[in-house]
């Protein structure tokens, strides 16, 4: 159920606030009513004010029609912190065409976000090398750390490696191997492989691993265009 405001953009604070909203923060209506602008900011956890505040920003000047979406977090009666999937558009204006108040909906997203922390620690914290490939034009789109730290290259360098630059971290001899280890991806749809080659890292270090991968999206015709990988340090 989505909760449902409408703010002031002239220092009103609120003026409207559904049921599906109270019973999310914990205050009544009465009391949303009664805030003045800057004290309804106590809802808002202090480390996404200005986030906030550029969104009700990019409201005022939107279109008429014109939907603006942000996330922040809010901090509830009770203390607790709140993830919310925010859209605004415009609700009123004066006869300047000057945006008076606009009408927000709120949905609670925590859940999808405290998920989302626990994978990404998982992902951090593996000792397993992960990654995300693209197969069709051999490009990195997600290293774990492990990885990371094995290579020497950090993930913001590694998006930008073409084949040219992955290849060179793979050994001379081994090379067809990889080539021929893609390729099935692009031929078998249902392909899983597995295989094991000799990479070296910015320092020139050589490294044994075995690399276990299977399709991991598709496109529309159903032909493989990425793979998810699991890299394991076997020297």
């Amino acid at each position: 159920m989505h909760g449902v405001f409408v703010l002031g953009l002239q220092g009103q604070g609120f003026t409207f606030v559904n049921a599906a909203l109270t019973e999310l923060m914990g205050y009544s209506a009465e009391e949303a009513y009664a805030w003045s602008e800057a004290e309804s900011f106590k809802v808002l956890d202090s480390r996404d004010t200005k986030a906030f505040l550029t969104f009700v920003g990019a409201v005022a000047k939107a279109d008429d029609g014109q939907v603006v979406i942000s996330s922040y977090r809010l901090r509830a009666k009770s203390g607790q912190t709140l993830w919310v999937l925010a859209r605004g558009s415009v609700f009123e204006r004066d006869s300047d065409g000057r945006a008076l108040s606009m009408l927000g909906f709120n949905i609670d997203v925590t859940s999808e976000r405290e998920l989302e922390r626990l994978n990404t620690r998982i992902l951090d914290s593996a000792s397993t090398g992960i990654f995300v490939l693209d197969v069709q034009h051999v490009r990195c789109l997600y290293a774990n750390p492990r990885i990371t730290r094995m290579s020497g290259v950090s993930l913001e360098v590694l998006r930008e490696f073409g084949k040219d630059q992955i290849f060179g971290m793979i050994h001379p001899d081994d090379r067809a191997l990889v080539d021929d280890f893609l390729l099935g991806f692009r031929v078998d749809r249902d392909a899983h492989a597995v295989m094991e080659c000799r990479v070296t890292n910015e320092s020139g270090e050589l490294t044994w691993i075995k690399v276990s991968a299977s399709v991991f999206d598709r496109g529309a015709d159903g032909a493989p265009l990425t793979i998810l990988g699991f890299l394991i340090d076997i020297t």
